[in-house]
């Protein structure tokens, strides 16, 4: 059976494989504000699966957030989703922030990874307040004080969830650019070592030239067949440097492969 103990060793173990991982601060929170928290969750618990139902209607709908919420579902049991709400519901009412804070920074990594925009979560978010507050209103509409109360336990929590999700999901979006970023230097290192070694060790005189017709490469094998050295002809004129000697010398019969640099000079 999957227990809140499997939840909490699942999320350390997750967080210390994880490179990104923030140092979260646990809220300090009021007096007043955890009162607000806890009228919010008693209502809430009251009417989570007709919450829950009308934000997967939406989700639904929404061109970016469906496939993920369809995701985290598939991947998470009954048992997996009640203790994640064990954590939520251990916060507020025991003080014991950091495993729920945790489980908020995965889920930023989550959506990040999956490619999801933050500004689609933060509408699932102010939905969620949209639903919510029927219930509250139904509940606490009188006296006023403490309608006021459960909305402000609402502000503070959705203003926790945003703010760890966003810290997180930025984070990780900058190391995605940070290793995207690494694996085209490496794949464009790859492909020039690559080329170096075919024109080092190819029999055929190959010259590399930009669209003005400068020379940008210039193989052994074409300084063998033109007499000149590499440092002689980079950044000369082909026109001006190869053809000319090559019908005064009468090789235009050898292979001389010629190629047109897509590169431009800067």
């Amino acid at each position: 059976m999957y227990s809140i103990i499997d939840k909490c060793k699942e999320l350390d173990n997750l967080m210390n494989a994880t490179d990104s991982a923030l140092k979260v601060p646990v809220p300090r929170l009021k007096p007043d504000e955890i009162k607000g928290l806890r009228d919010f969750w008693e209502v809430y618990e009251s009417h989570r699966e007709e919450i829950r139902a009308a934000l997967l209607r939406m989700a639904s709908e929404h061109p970016e957030f469906k496939f993920i919420l369809q995701s985290a579902q598939s991947e998470q049991s009954a048992e997996q989703q009640e203790a994640s709400l064990e954590l939520q519901r251990r916060a507020i009412y025991q003080g014991e922030w950091e495993p729920y804070l945790k489980n908020l920074q995965l889920q930023g990594m989550h959506y990040a990874r999956a490619g999801l925009s933050f500004h689609a979560w933060i509408e699932i978010v102010a939905a969620f307040r949209k639903y919510m507050a029927p219930h509250l209103l139904e509940a606490y509409g009188k006296p006023a004080e403490r309608l006021l109360s459960a909305l402000n336990g609402v502000d503070a929590l959705i203003e926790i969830i945003l703010s760890v999700i966003g810290d997180s999901y930025l984070e990780t979006k900058q190391q995605l650019i940070r290793t995207e970023r690494k694996r085209d230097e490496d794949a464009l290192q790859g492909s020039e070592a690559r080329k170096a070694a075919i024109l080092e060790s190819s029999l055929d005189a190959i010259i590399t030239i930009d669209h003005q017709g400068s020379i940008l490469e210039f193989n052994p094998a074409a300084e063998a067949t033109f007499g000149y050295t590499r440092a002689e002809t980079i950044g000369k004129e082909m026109a001006e440097l190869i053809i000319p000697q090559t019908k005064a010398k009468g090789i235009g019969g050898l292979d001389v492969i010629i190629y047109l640099s897509r590169k431009r000079k800067t």
